[in-house]
């Protein structure tokens, strides 16, 4: 009995008893009494394997549909409890006809977990599904960007996660740390303007992380929470101009053991593993930051050398084996160019969108340690041209990827960086091709992260993001346009 249906109307009218007219997104009653409509309420109850209830903690204001199936498992002897699992979706009969595949995929894999979790009595991931579902349902009914998350919600699920974040409990960290990642995620496609929040969400993991430690046995849901939140939290370093908590031996080693202990698939793994090798990424920033500041210090130079080039063996033994063996078995291959042809004769086609994250992450991070390598040659007074090869090589793969990246909106806005750190190597065309595609990336995301993307706020960025420029507080664009630094 999957579905009940409710009342539709709004809150306000409800509350009052009275009939709503329905007159979406404000009803006459709310309209005349000079209030803001809360919208419709959701059409059906939320249903966890044959129990009817209310989304936790009152996420009913939205026309989304959160449910649970029973689907069999393969052993025909388990028990009938066994033999059912959870998946959490949208109802496909209430999403619009476009795109409800990659709307709900933008949260795999940790997204089907969620349900079970919402009945634990954690008030802070209830609230935070909350603000999710009706920011998704408020962007889809053709309001206003700047209104597709309410400030009510909004300031309650922060309130709440305020009070987790104080909380000592061990057993609910899980889910304070879903609930971070949940509201980071909402920010980054619904209101990318509360650029400070996205700093304190990015602290706040680290922090969440850090009280669990890393002896502490990891749940599948915190193995998928932290490595979905893990970029974010790298930037955090940056801007803080320290190295990670998570690049030392015992995390390294405790993130490995948990990834390979884990039943997530293969290409999964693969990817959290070079996540893992990339908390390295904040420590080379911090060193060449170090060198822009005393371009003399060759001892730093050599450190920085050393760690680079041991990273970039990394990276190119994973290009060789992982990689290489995704394309033997067709996961990536390449097809005919129909966008640009003129540019790229062949194009990027990928399995799925793992698939296309690993790929896309490998070239990223490819591209970062190929221009920290530059800085420290640089200081050293060596010549290598193969490392400026490599560098436009890993770059001209992230362009042949962008058209199968683009078709995945809003999954898009997850190769942002990597557009960003290629444009250095392009050629006047290959540039124009990349401001165009970030446009069309931040397209479906209020408002742009930066205002508008152009060479000055790119090449900010990436130097920023590479210990070349600095960050400063503040909301003067003169600070990208300029080449002083990046704001932060």
């Amino acid at each position: 009995m999957v579905g009940v249906p409710k009342s539709k109307r709004c809150t306000f009218c409800k509350a009052r008893k009275t009939k709503c007219d329905e007159n979406w997104p404000t009803c006459g009653t709310c309209a005349r009494a000079g209030k803001i409509c809360s919208g419709a309420r959701n059409t059906f109850k939320f249903v966890v394997n044959g129990s009817h209830n209310e989304l936790a903690h009152g996420a009913n204001r939205t026309e989304n549909v959160l449910r649970t199936e029973r689907l069999p498992l393969a052993s025909s002897g388990a028990s009938s409890t066994a033999r059912q699992r959870h998946v959490f979706m949208l109802d496909p009969k209430h999403m619009p006809p476009l795109e409800p595949a990659t709307t709900c995929a933008y949260w795999e894999p940790f997204f089907p977990l969620i349900p079970q979790h919402l009945s634990s009595g954690n008030t802070a991931l209830g609230h935070a599904v909350e603000l999710l579902l009706g920011a998704w349902t408020n962007s889809r009914r053709g309001l206003p960007s700047g209104t597709w998350l309410d400030l009510n919600t909004y300031n309650r699920a922060i309130g709440s996660l305020k009070t987790a974040l104080d909380d000592a409990n061990l057993e609910q960290l899980n889910n304070t740390l879903t609930a971070l990642c949940v509201l980071q995620k909402t920010e980054v496609l619904y209101d990318f303007n509360r650029g400070s929040n996205q700093e304190n969400h990015a602290a706040g993991l680290i922090a969440v992380i850090n009280r669990r430690g890393p002896r502490q046995p990891m749940t599948k849901m915190a193995l998928h929470v932290t490595f979905e939140s893990i970029f974010h939290m790298l930037q955090e370093d940056i801007r803080q101009e320290r190295e990670s908590d998570f690049h030392t031996l015992e995390w390294m080693t405790s993130l490995k053991e948990a990834i390979d202990d884990s039943d997530i698939p293969t290409v999964l793994k693969h990817l959290y593993c070079l996540w893992v090798d990339m908390t390295a990424w904040p420590g080379l920033a911090r060193l060449v930051r170090l060198l822009r500041l005393n371009p003399s210090d060759t001892r730093t130079a050599r450190e920085l050398h050393l760690r680079a080039t041991s990273l970039a063996e990394r990276l190119r033994h994973e290009d060789e084996t992982t990689l290489a063996s995704l394309a033997e078995k067709g996961d990536i291959t390449k097809v005919e160019n129909t966008t640009r042809p003129d540019l790229f004769p062949k194009c990027y086609k990928f399995a799925d969108f793992p698939t296309a994250k690993l790929f896309s992450s490998h070239a990223l991070f490819s591209i970062i340690t190929y221009r920290c390598l530059q800085e420290a040659d640089s200081v050293l007074a060596r010549t290598d041209p193969s490392i400026d090869r490599q560098a436009r090589r890993f770059s001209v793969r992230t362009w042949m990827a962008y058209p199968w990246l683009r078709s995945q909106t809003p999954l898009a806005v997850d190769f942002t960086g990597s557009l960003v750190f290629s444009y250095e190597a392009g050629n006047k065309e290959e540039r124009e091709f990349c401001i165009k595609s970030l446009r069309e990336m931040d397209s479906s995301r209020h408002p742009p992260p930066i205002g508008r993307w152009d060479e000055a706020t790119i090449m900010a960025n990436a130097k920023a993001y590479s210990g070349r420029l600095p960050f400063i507080k503040t909301q003067d664009p003169n600070v990208e346009y300029e080449g002083i630094g990046c704001r932060s």
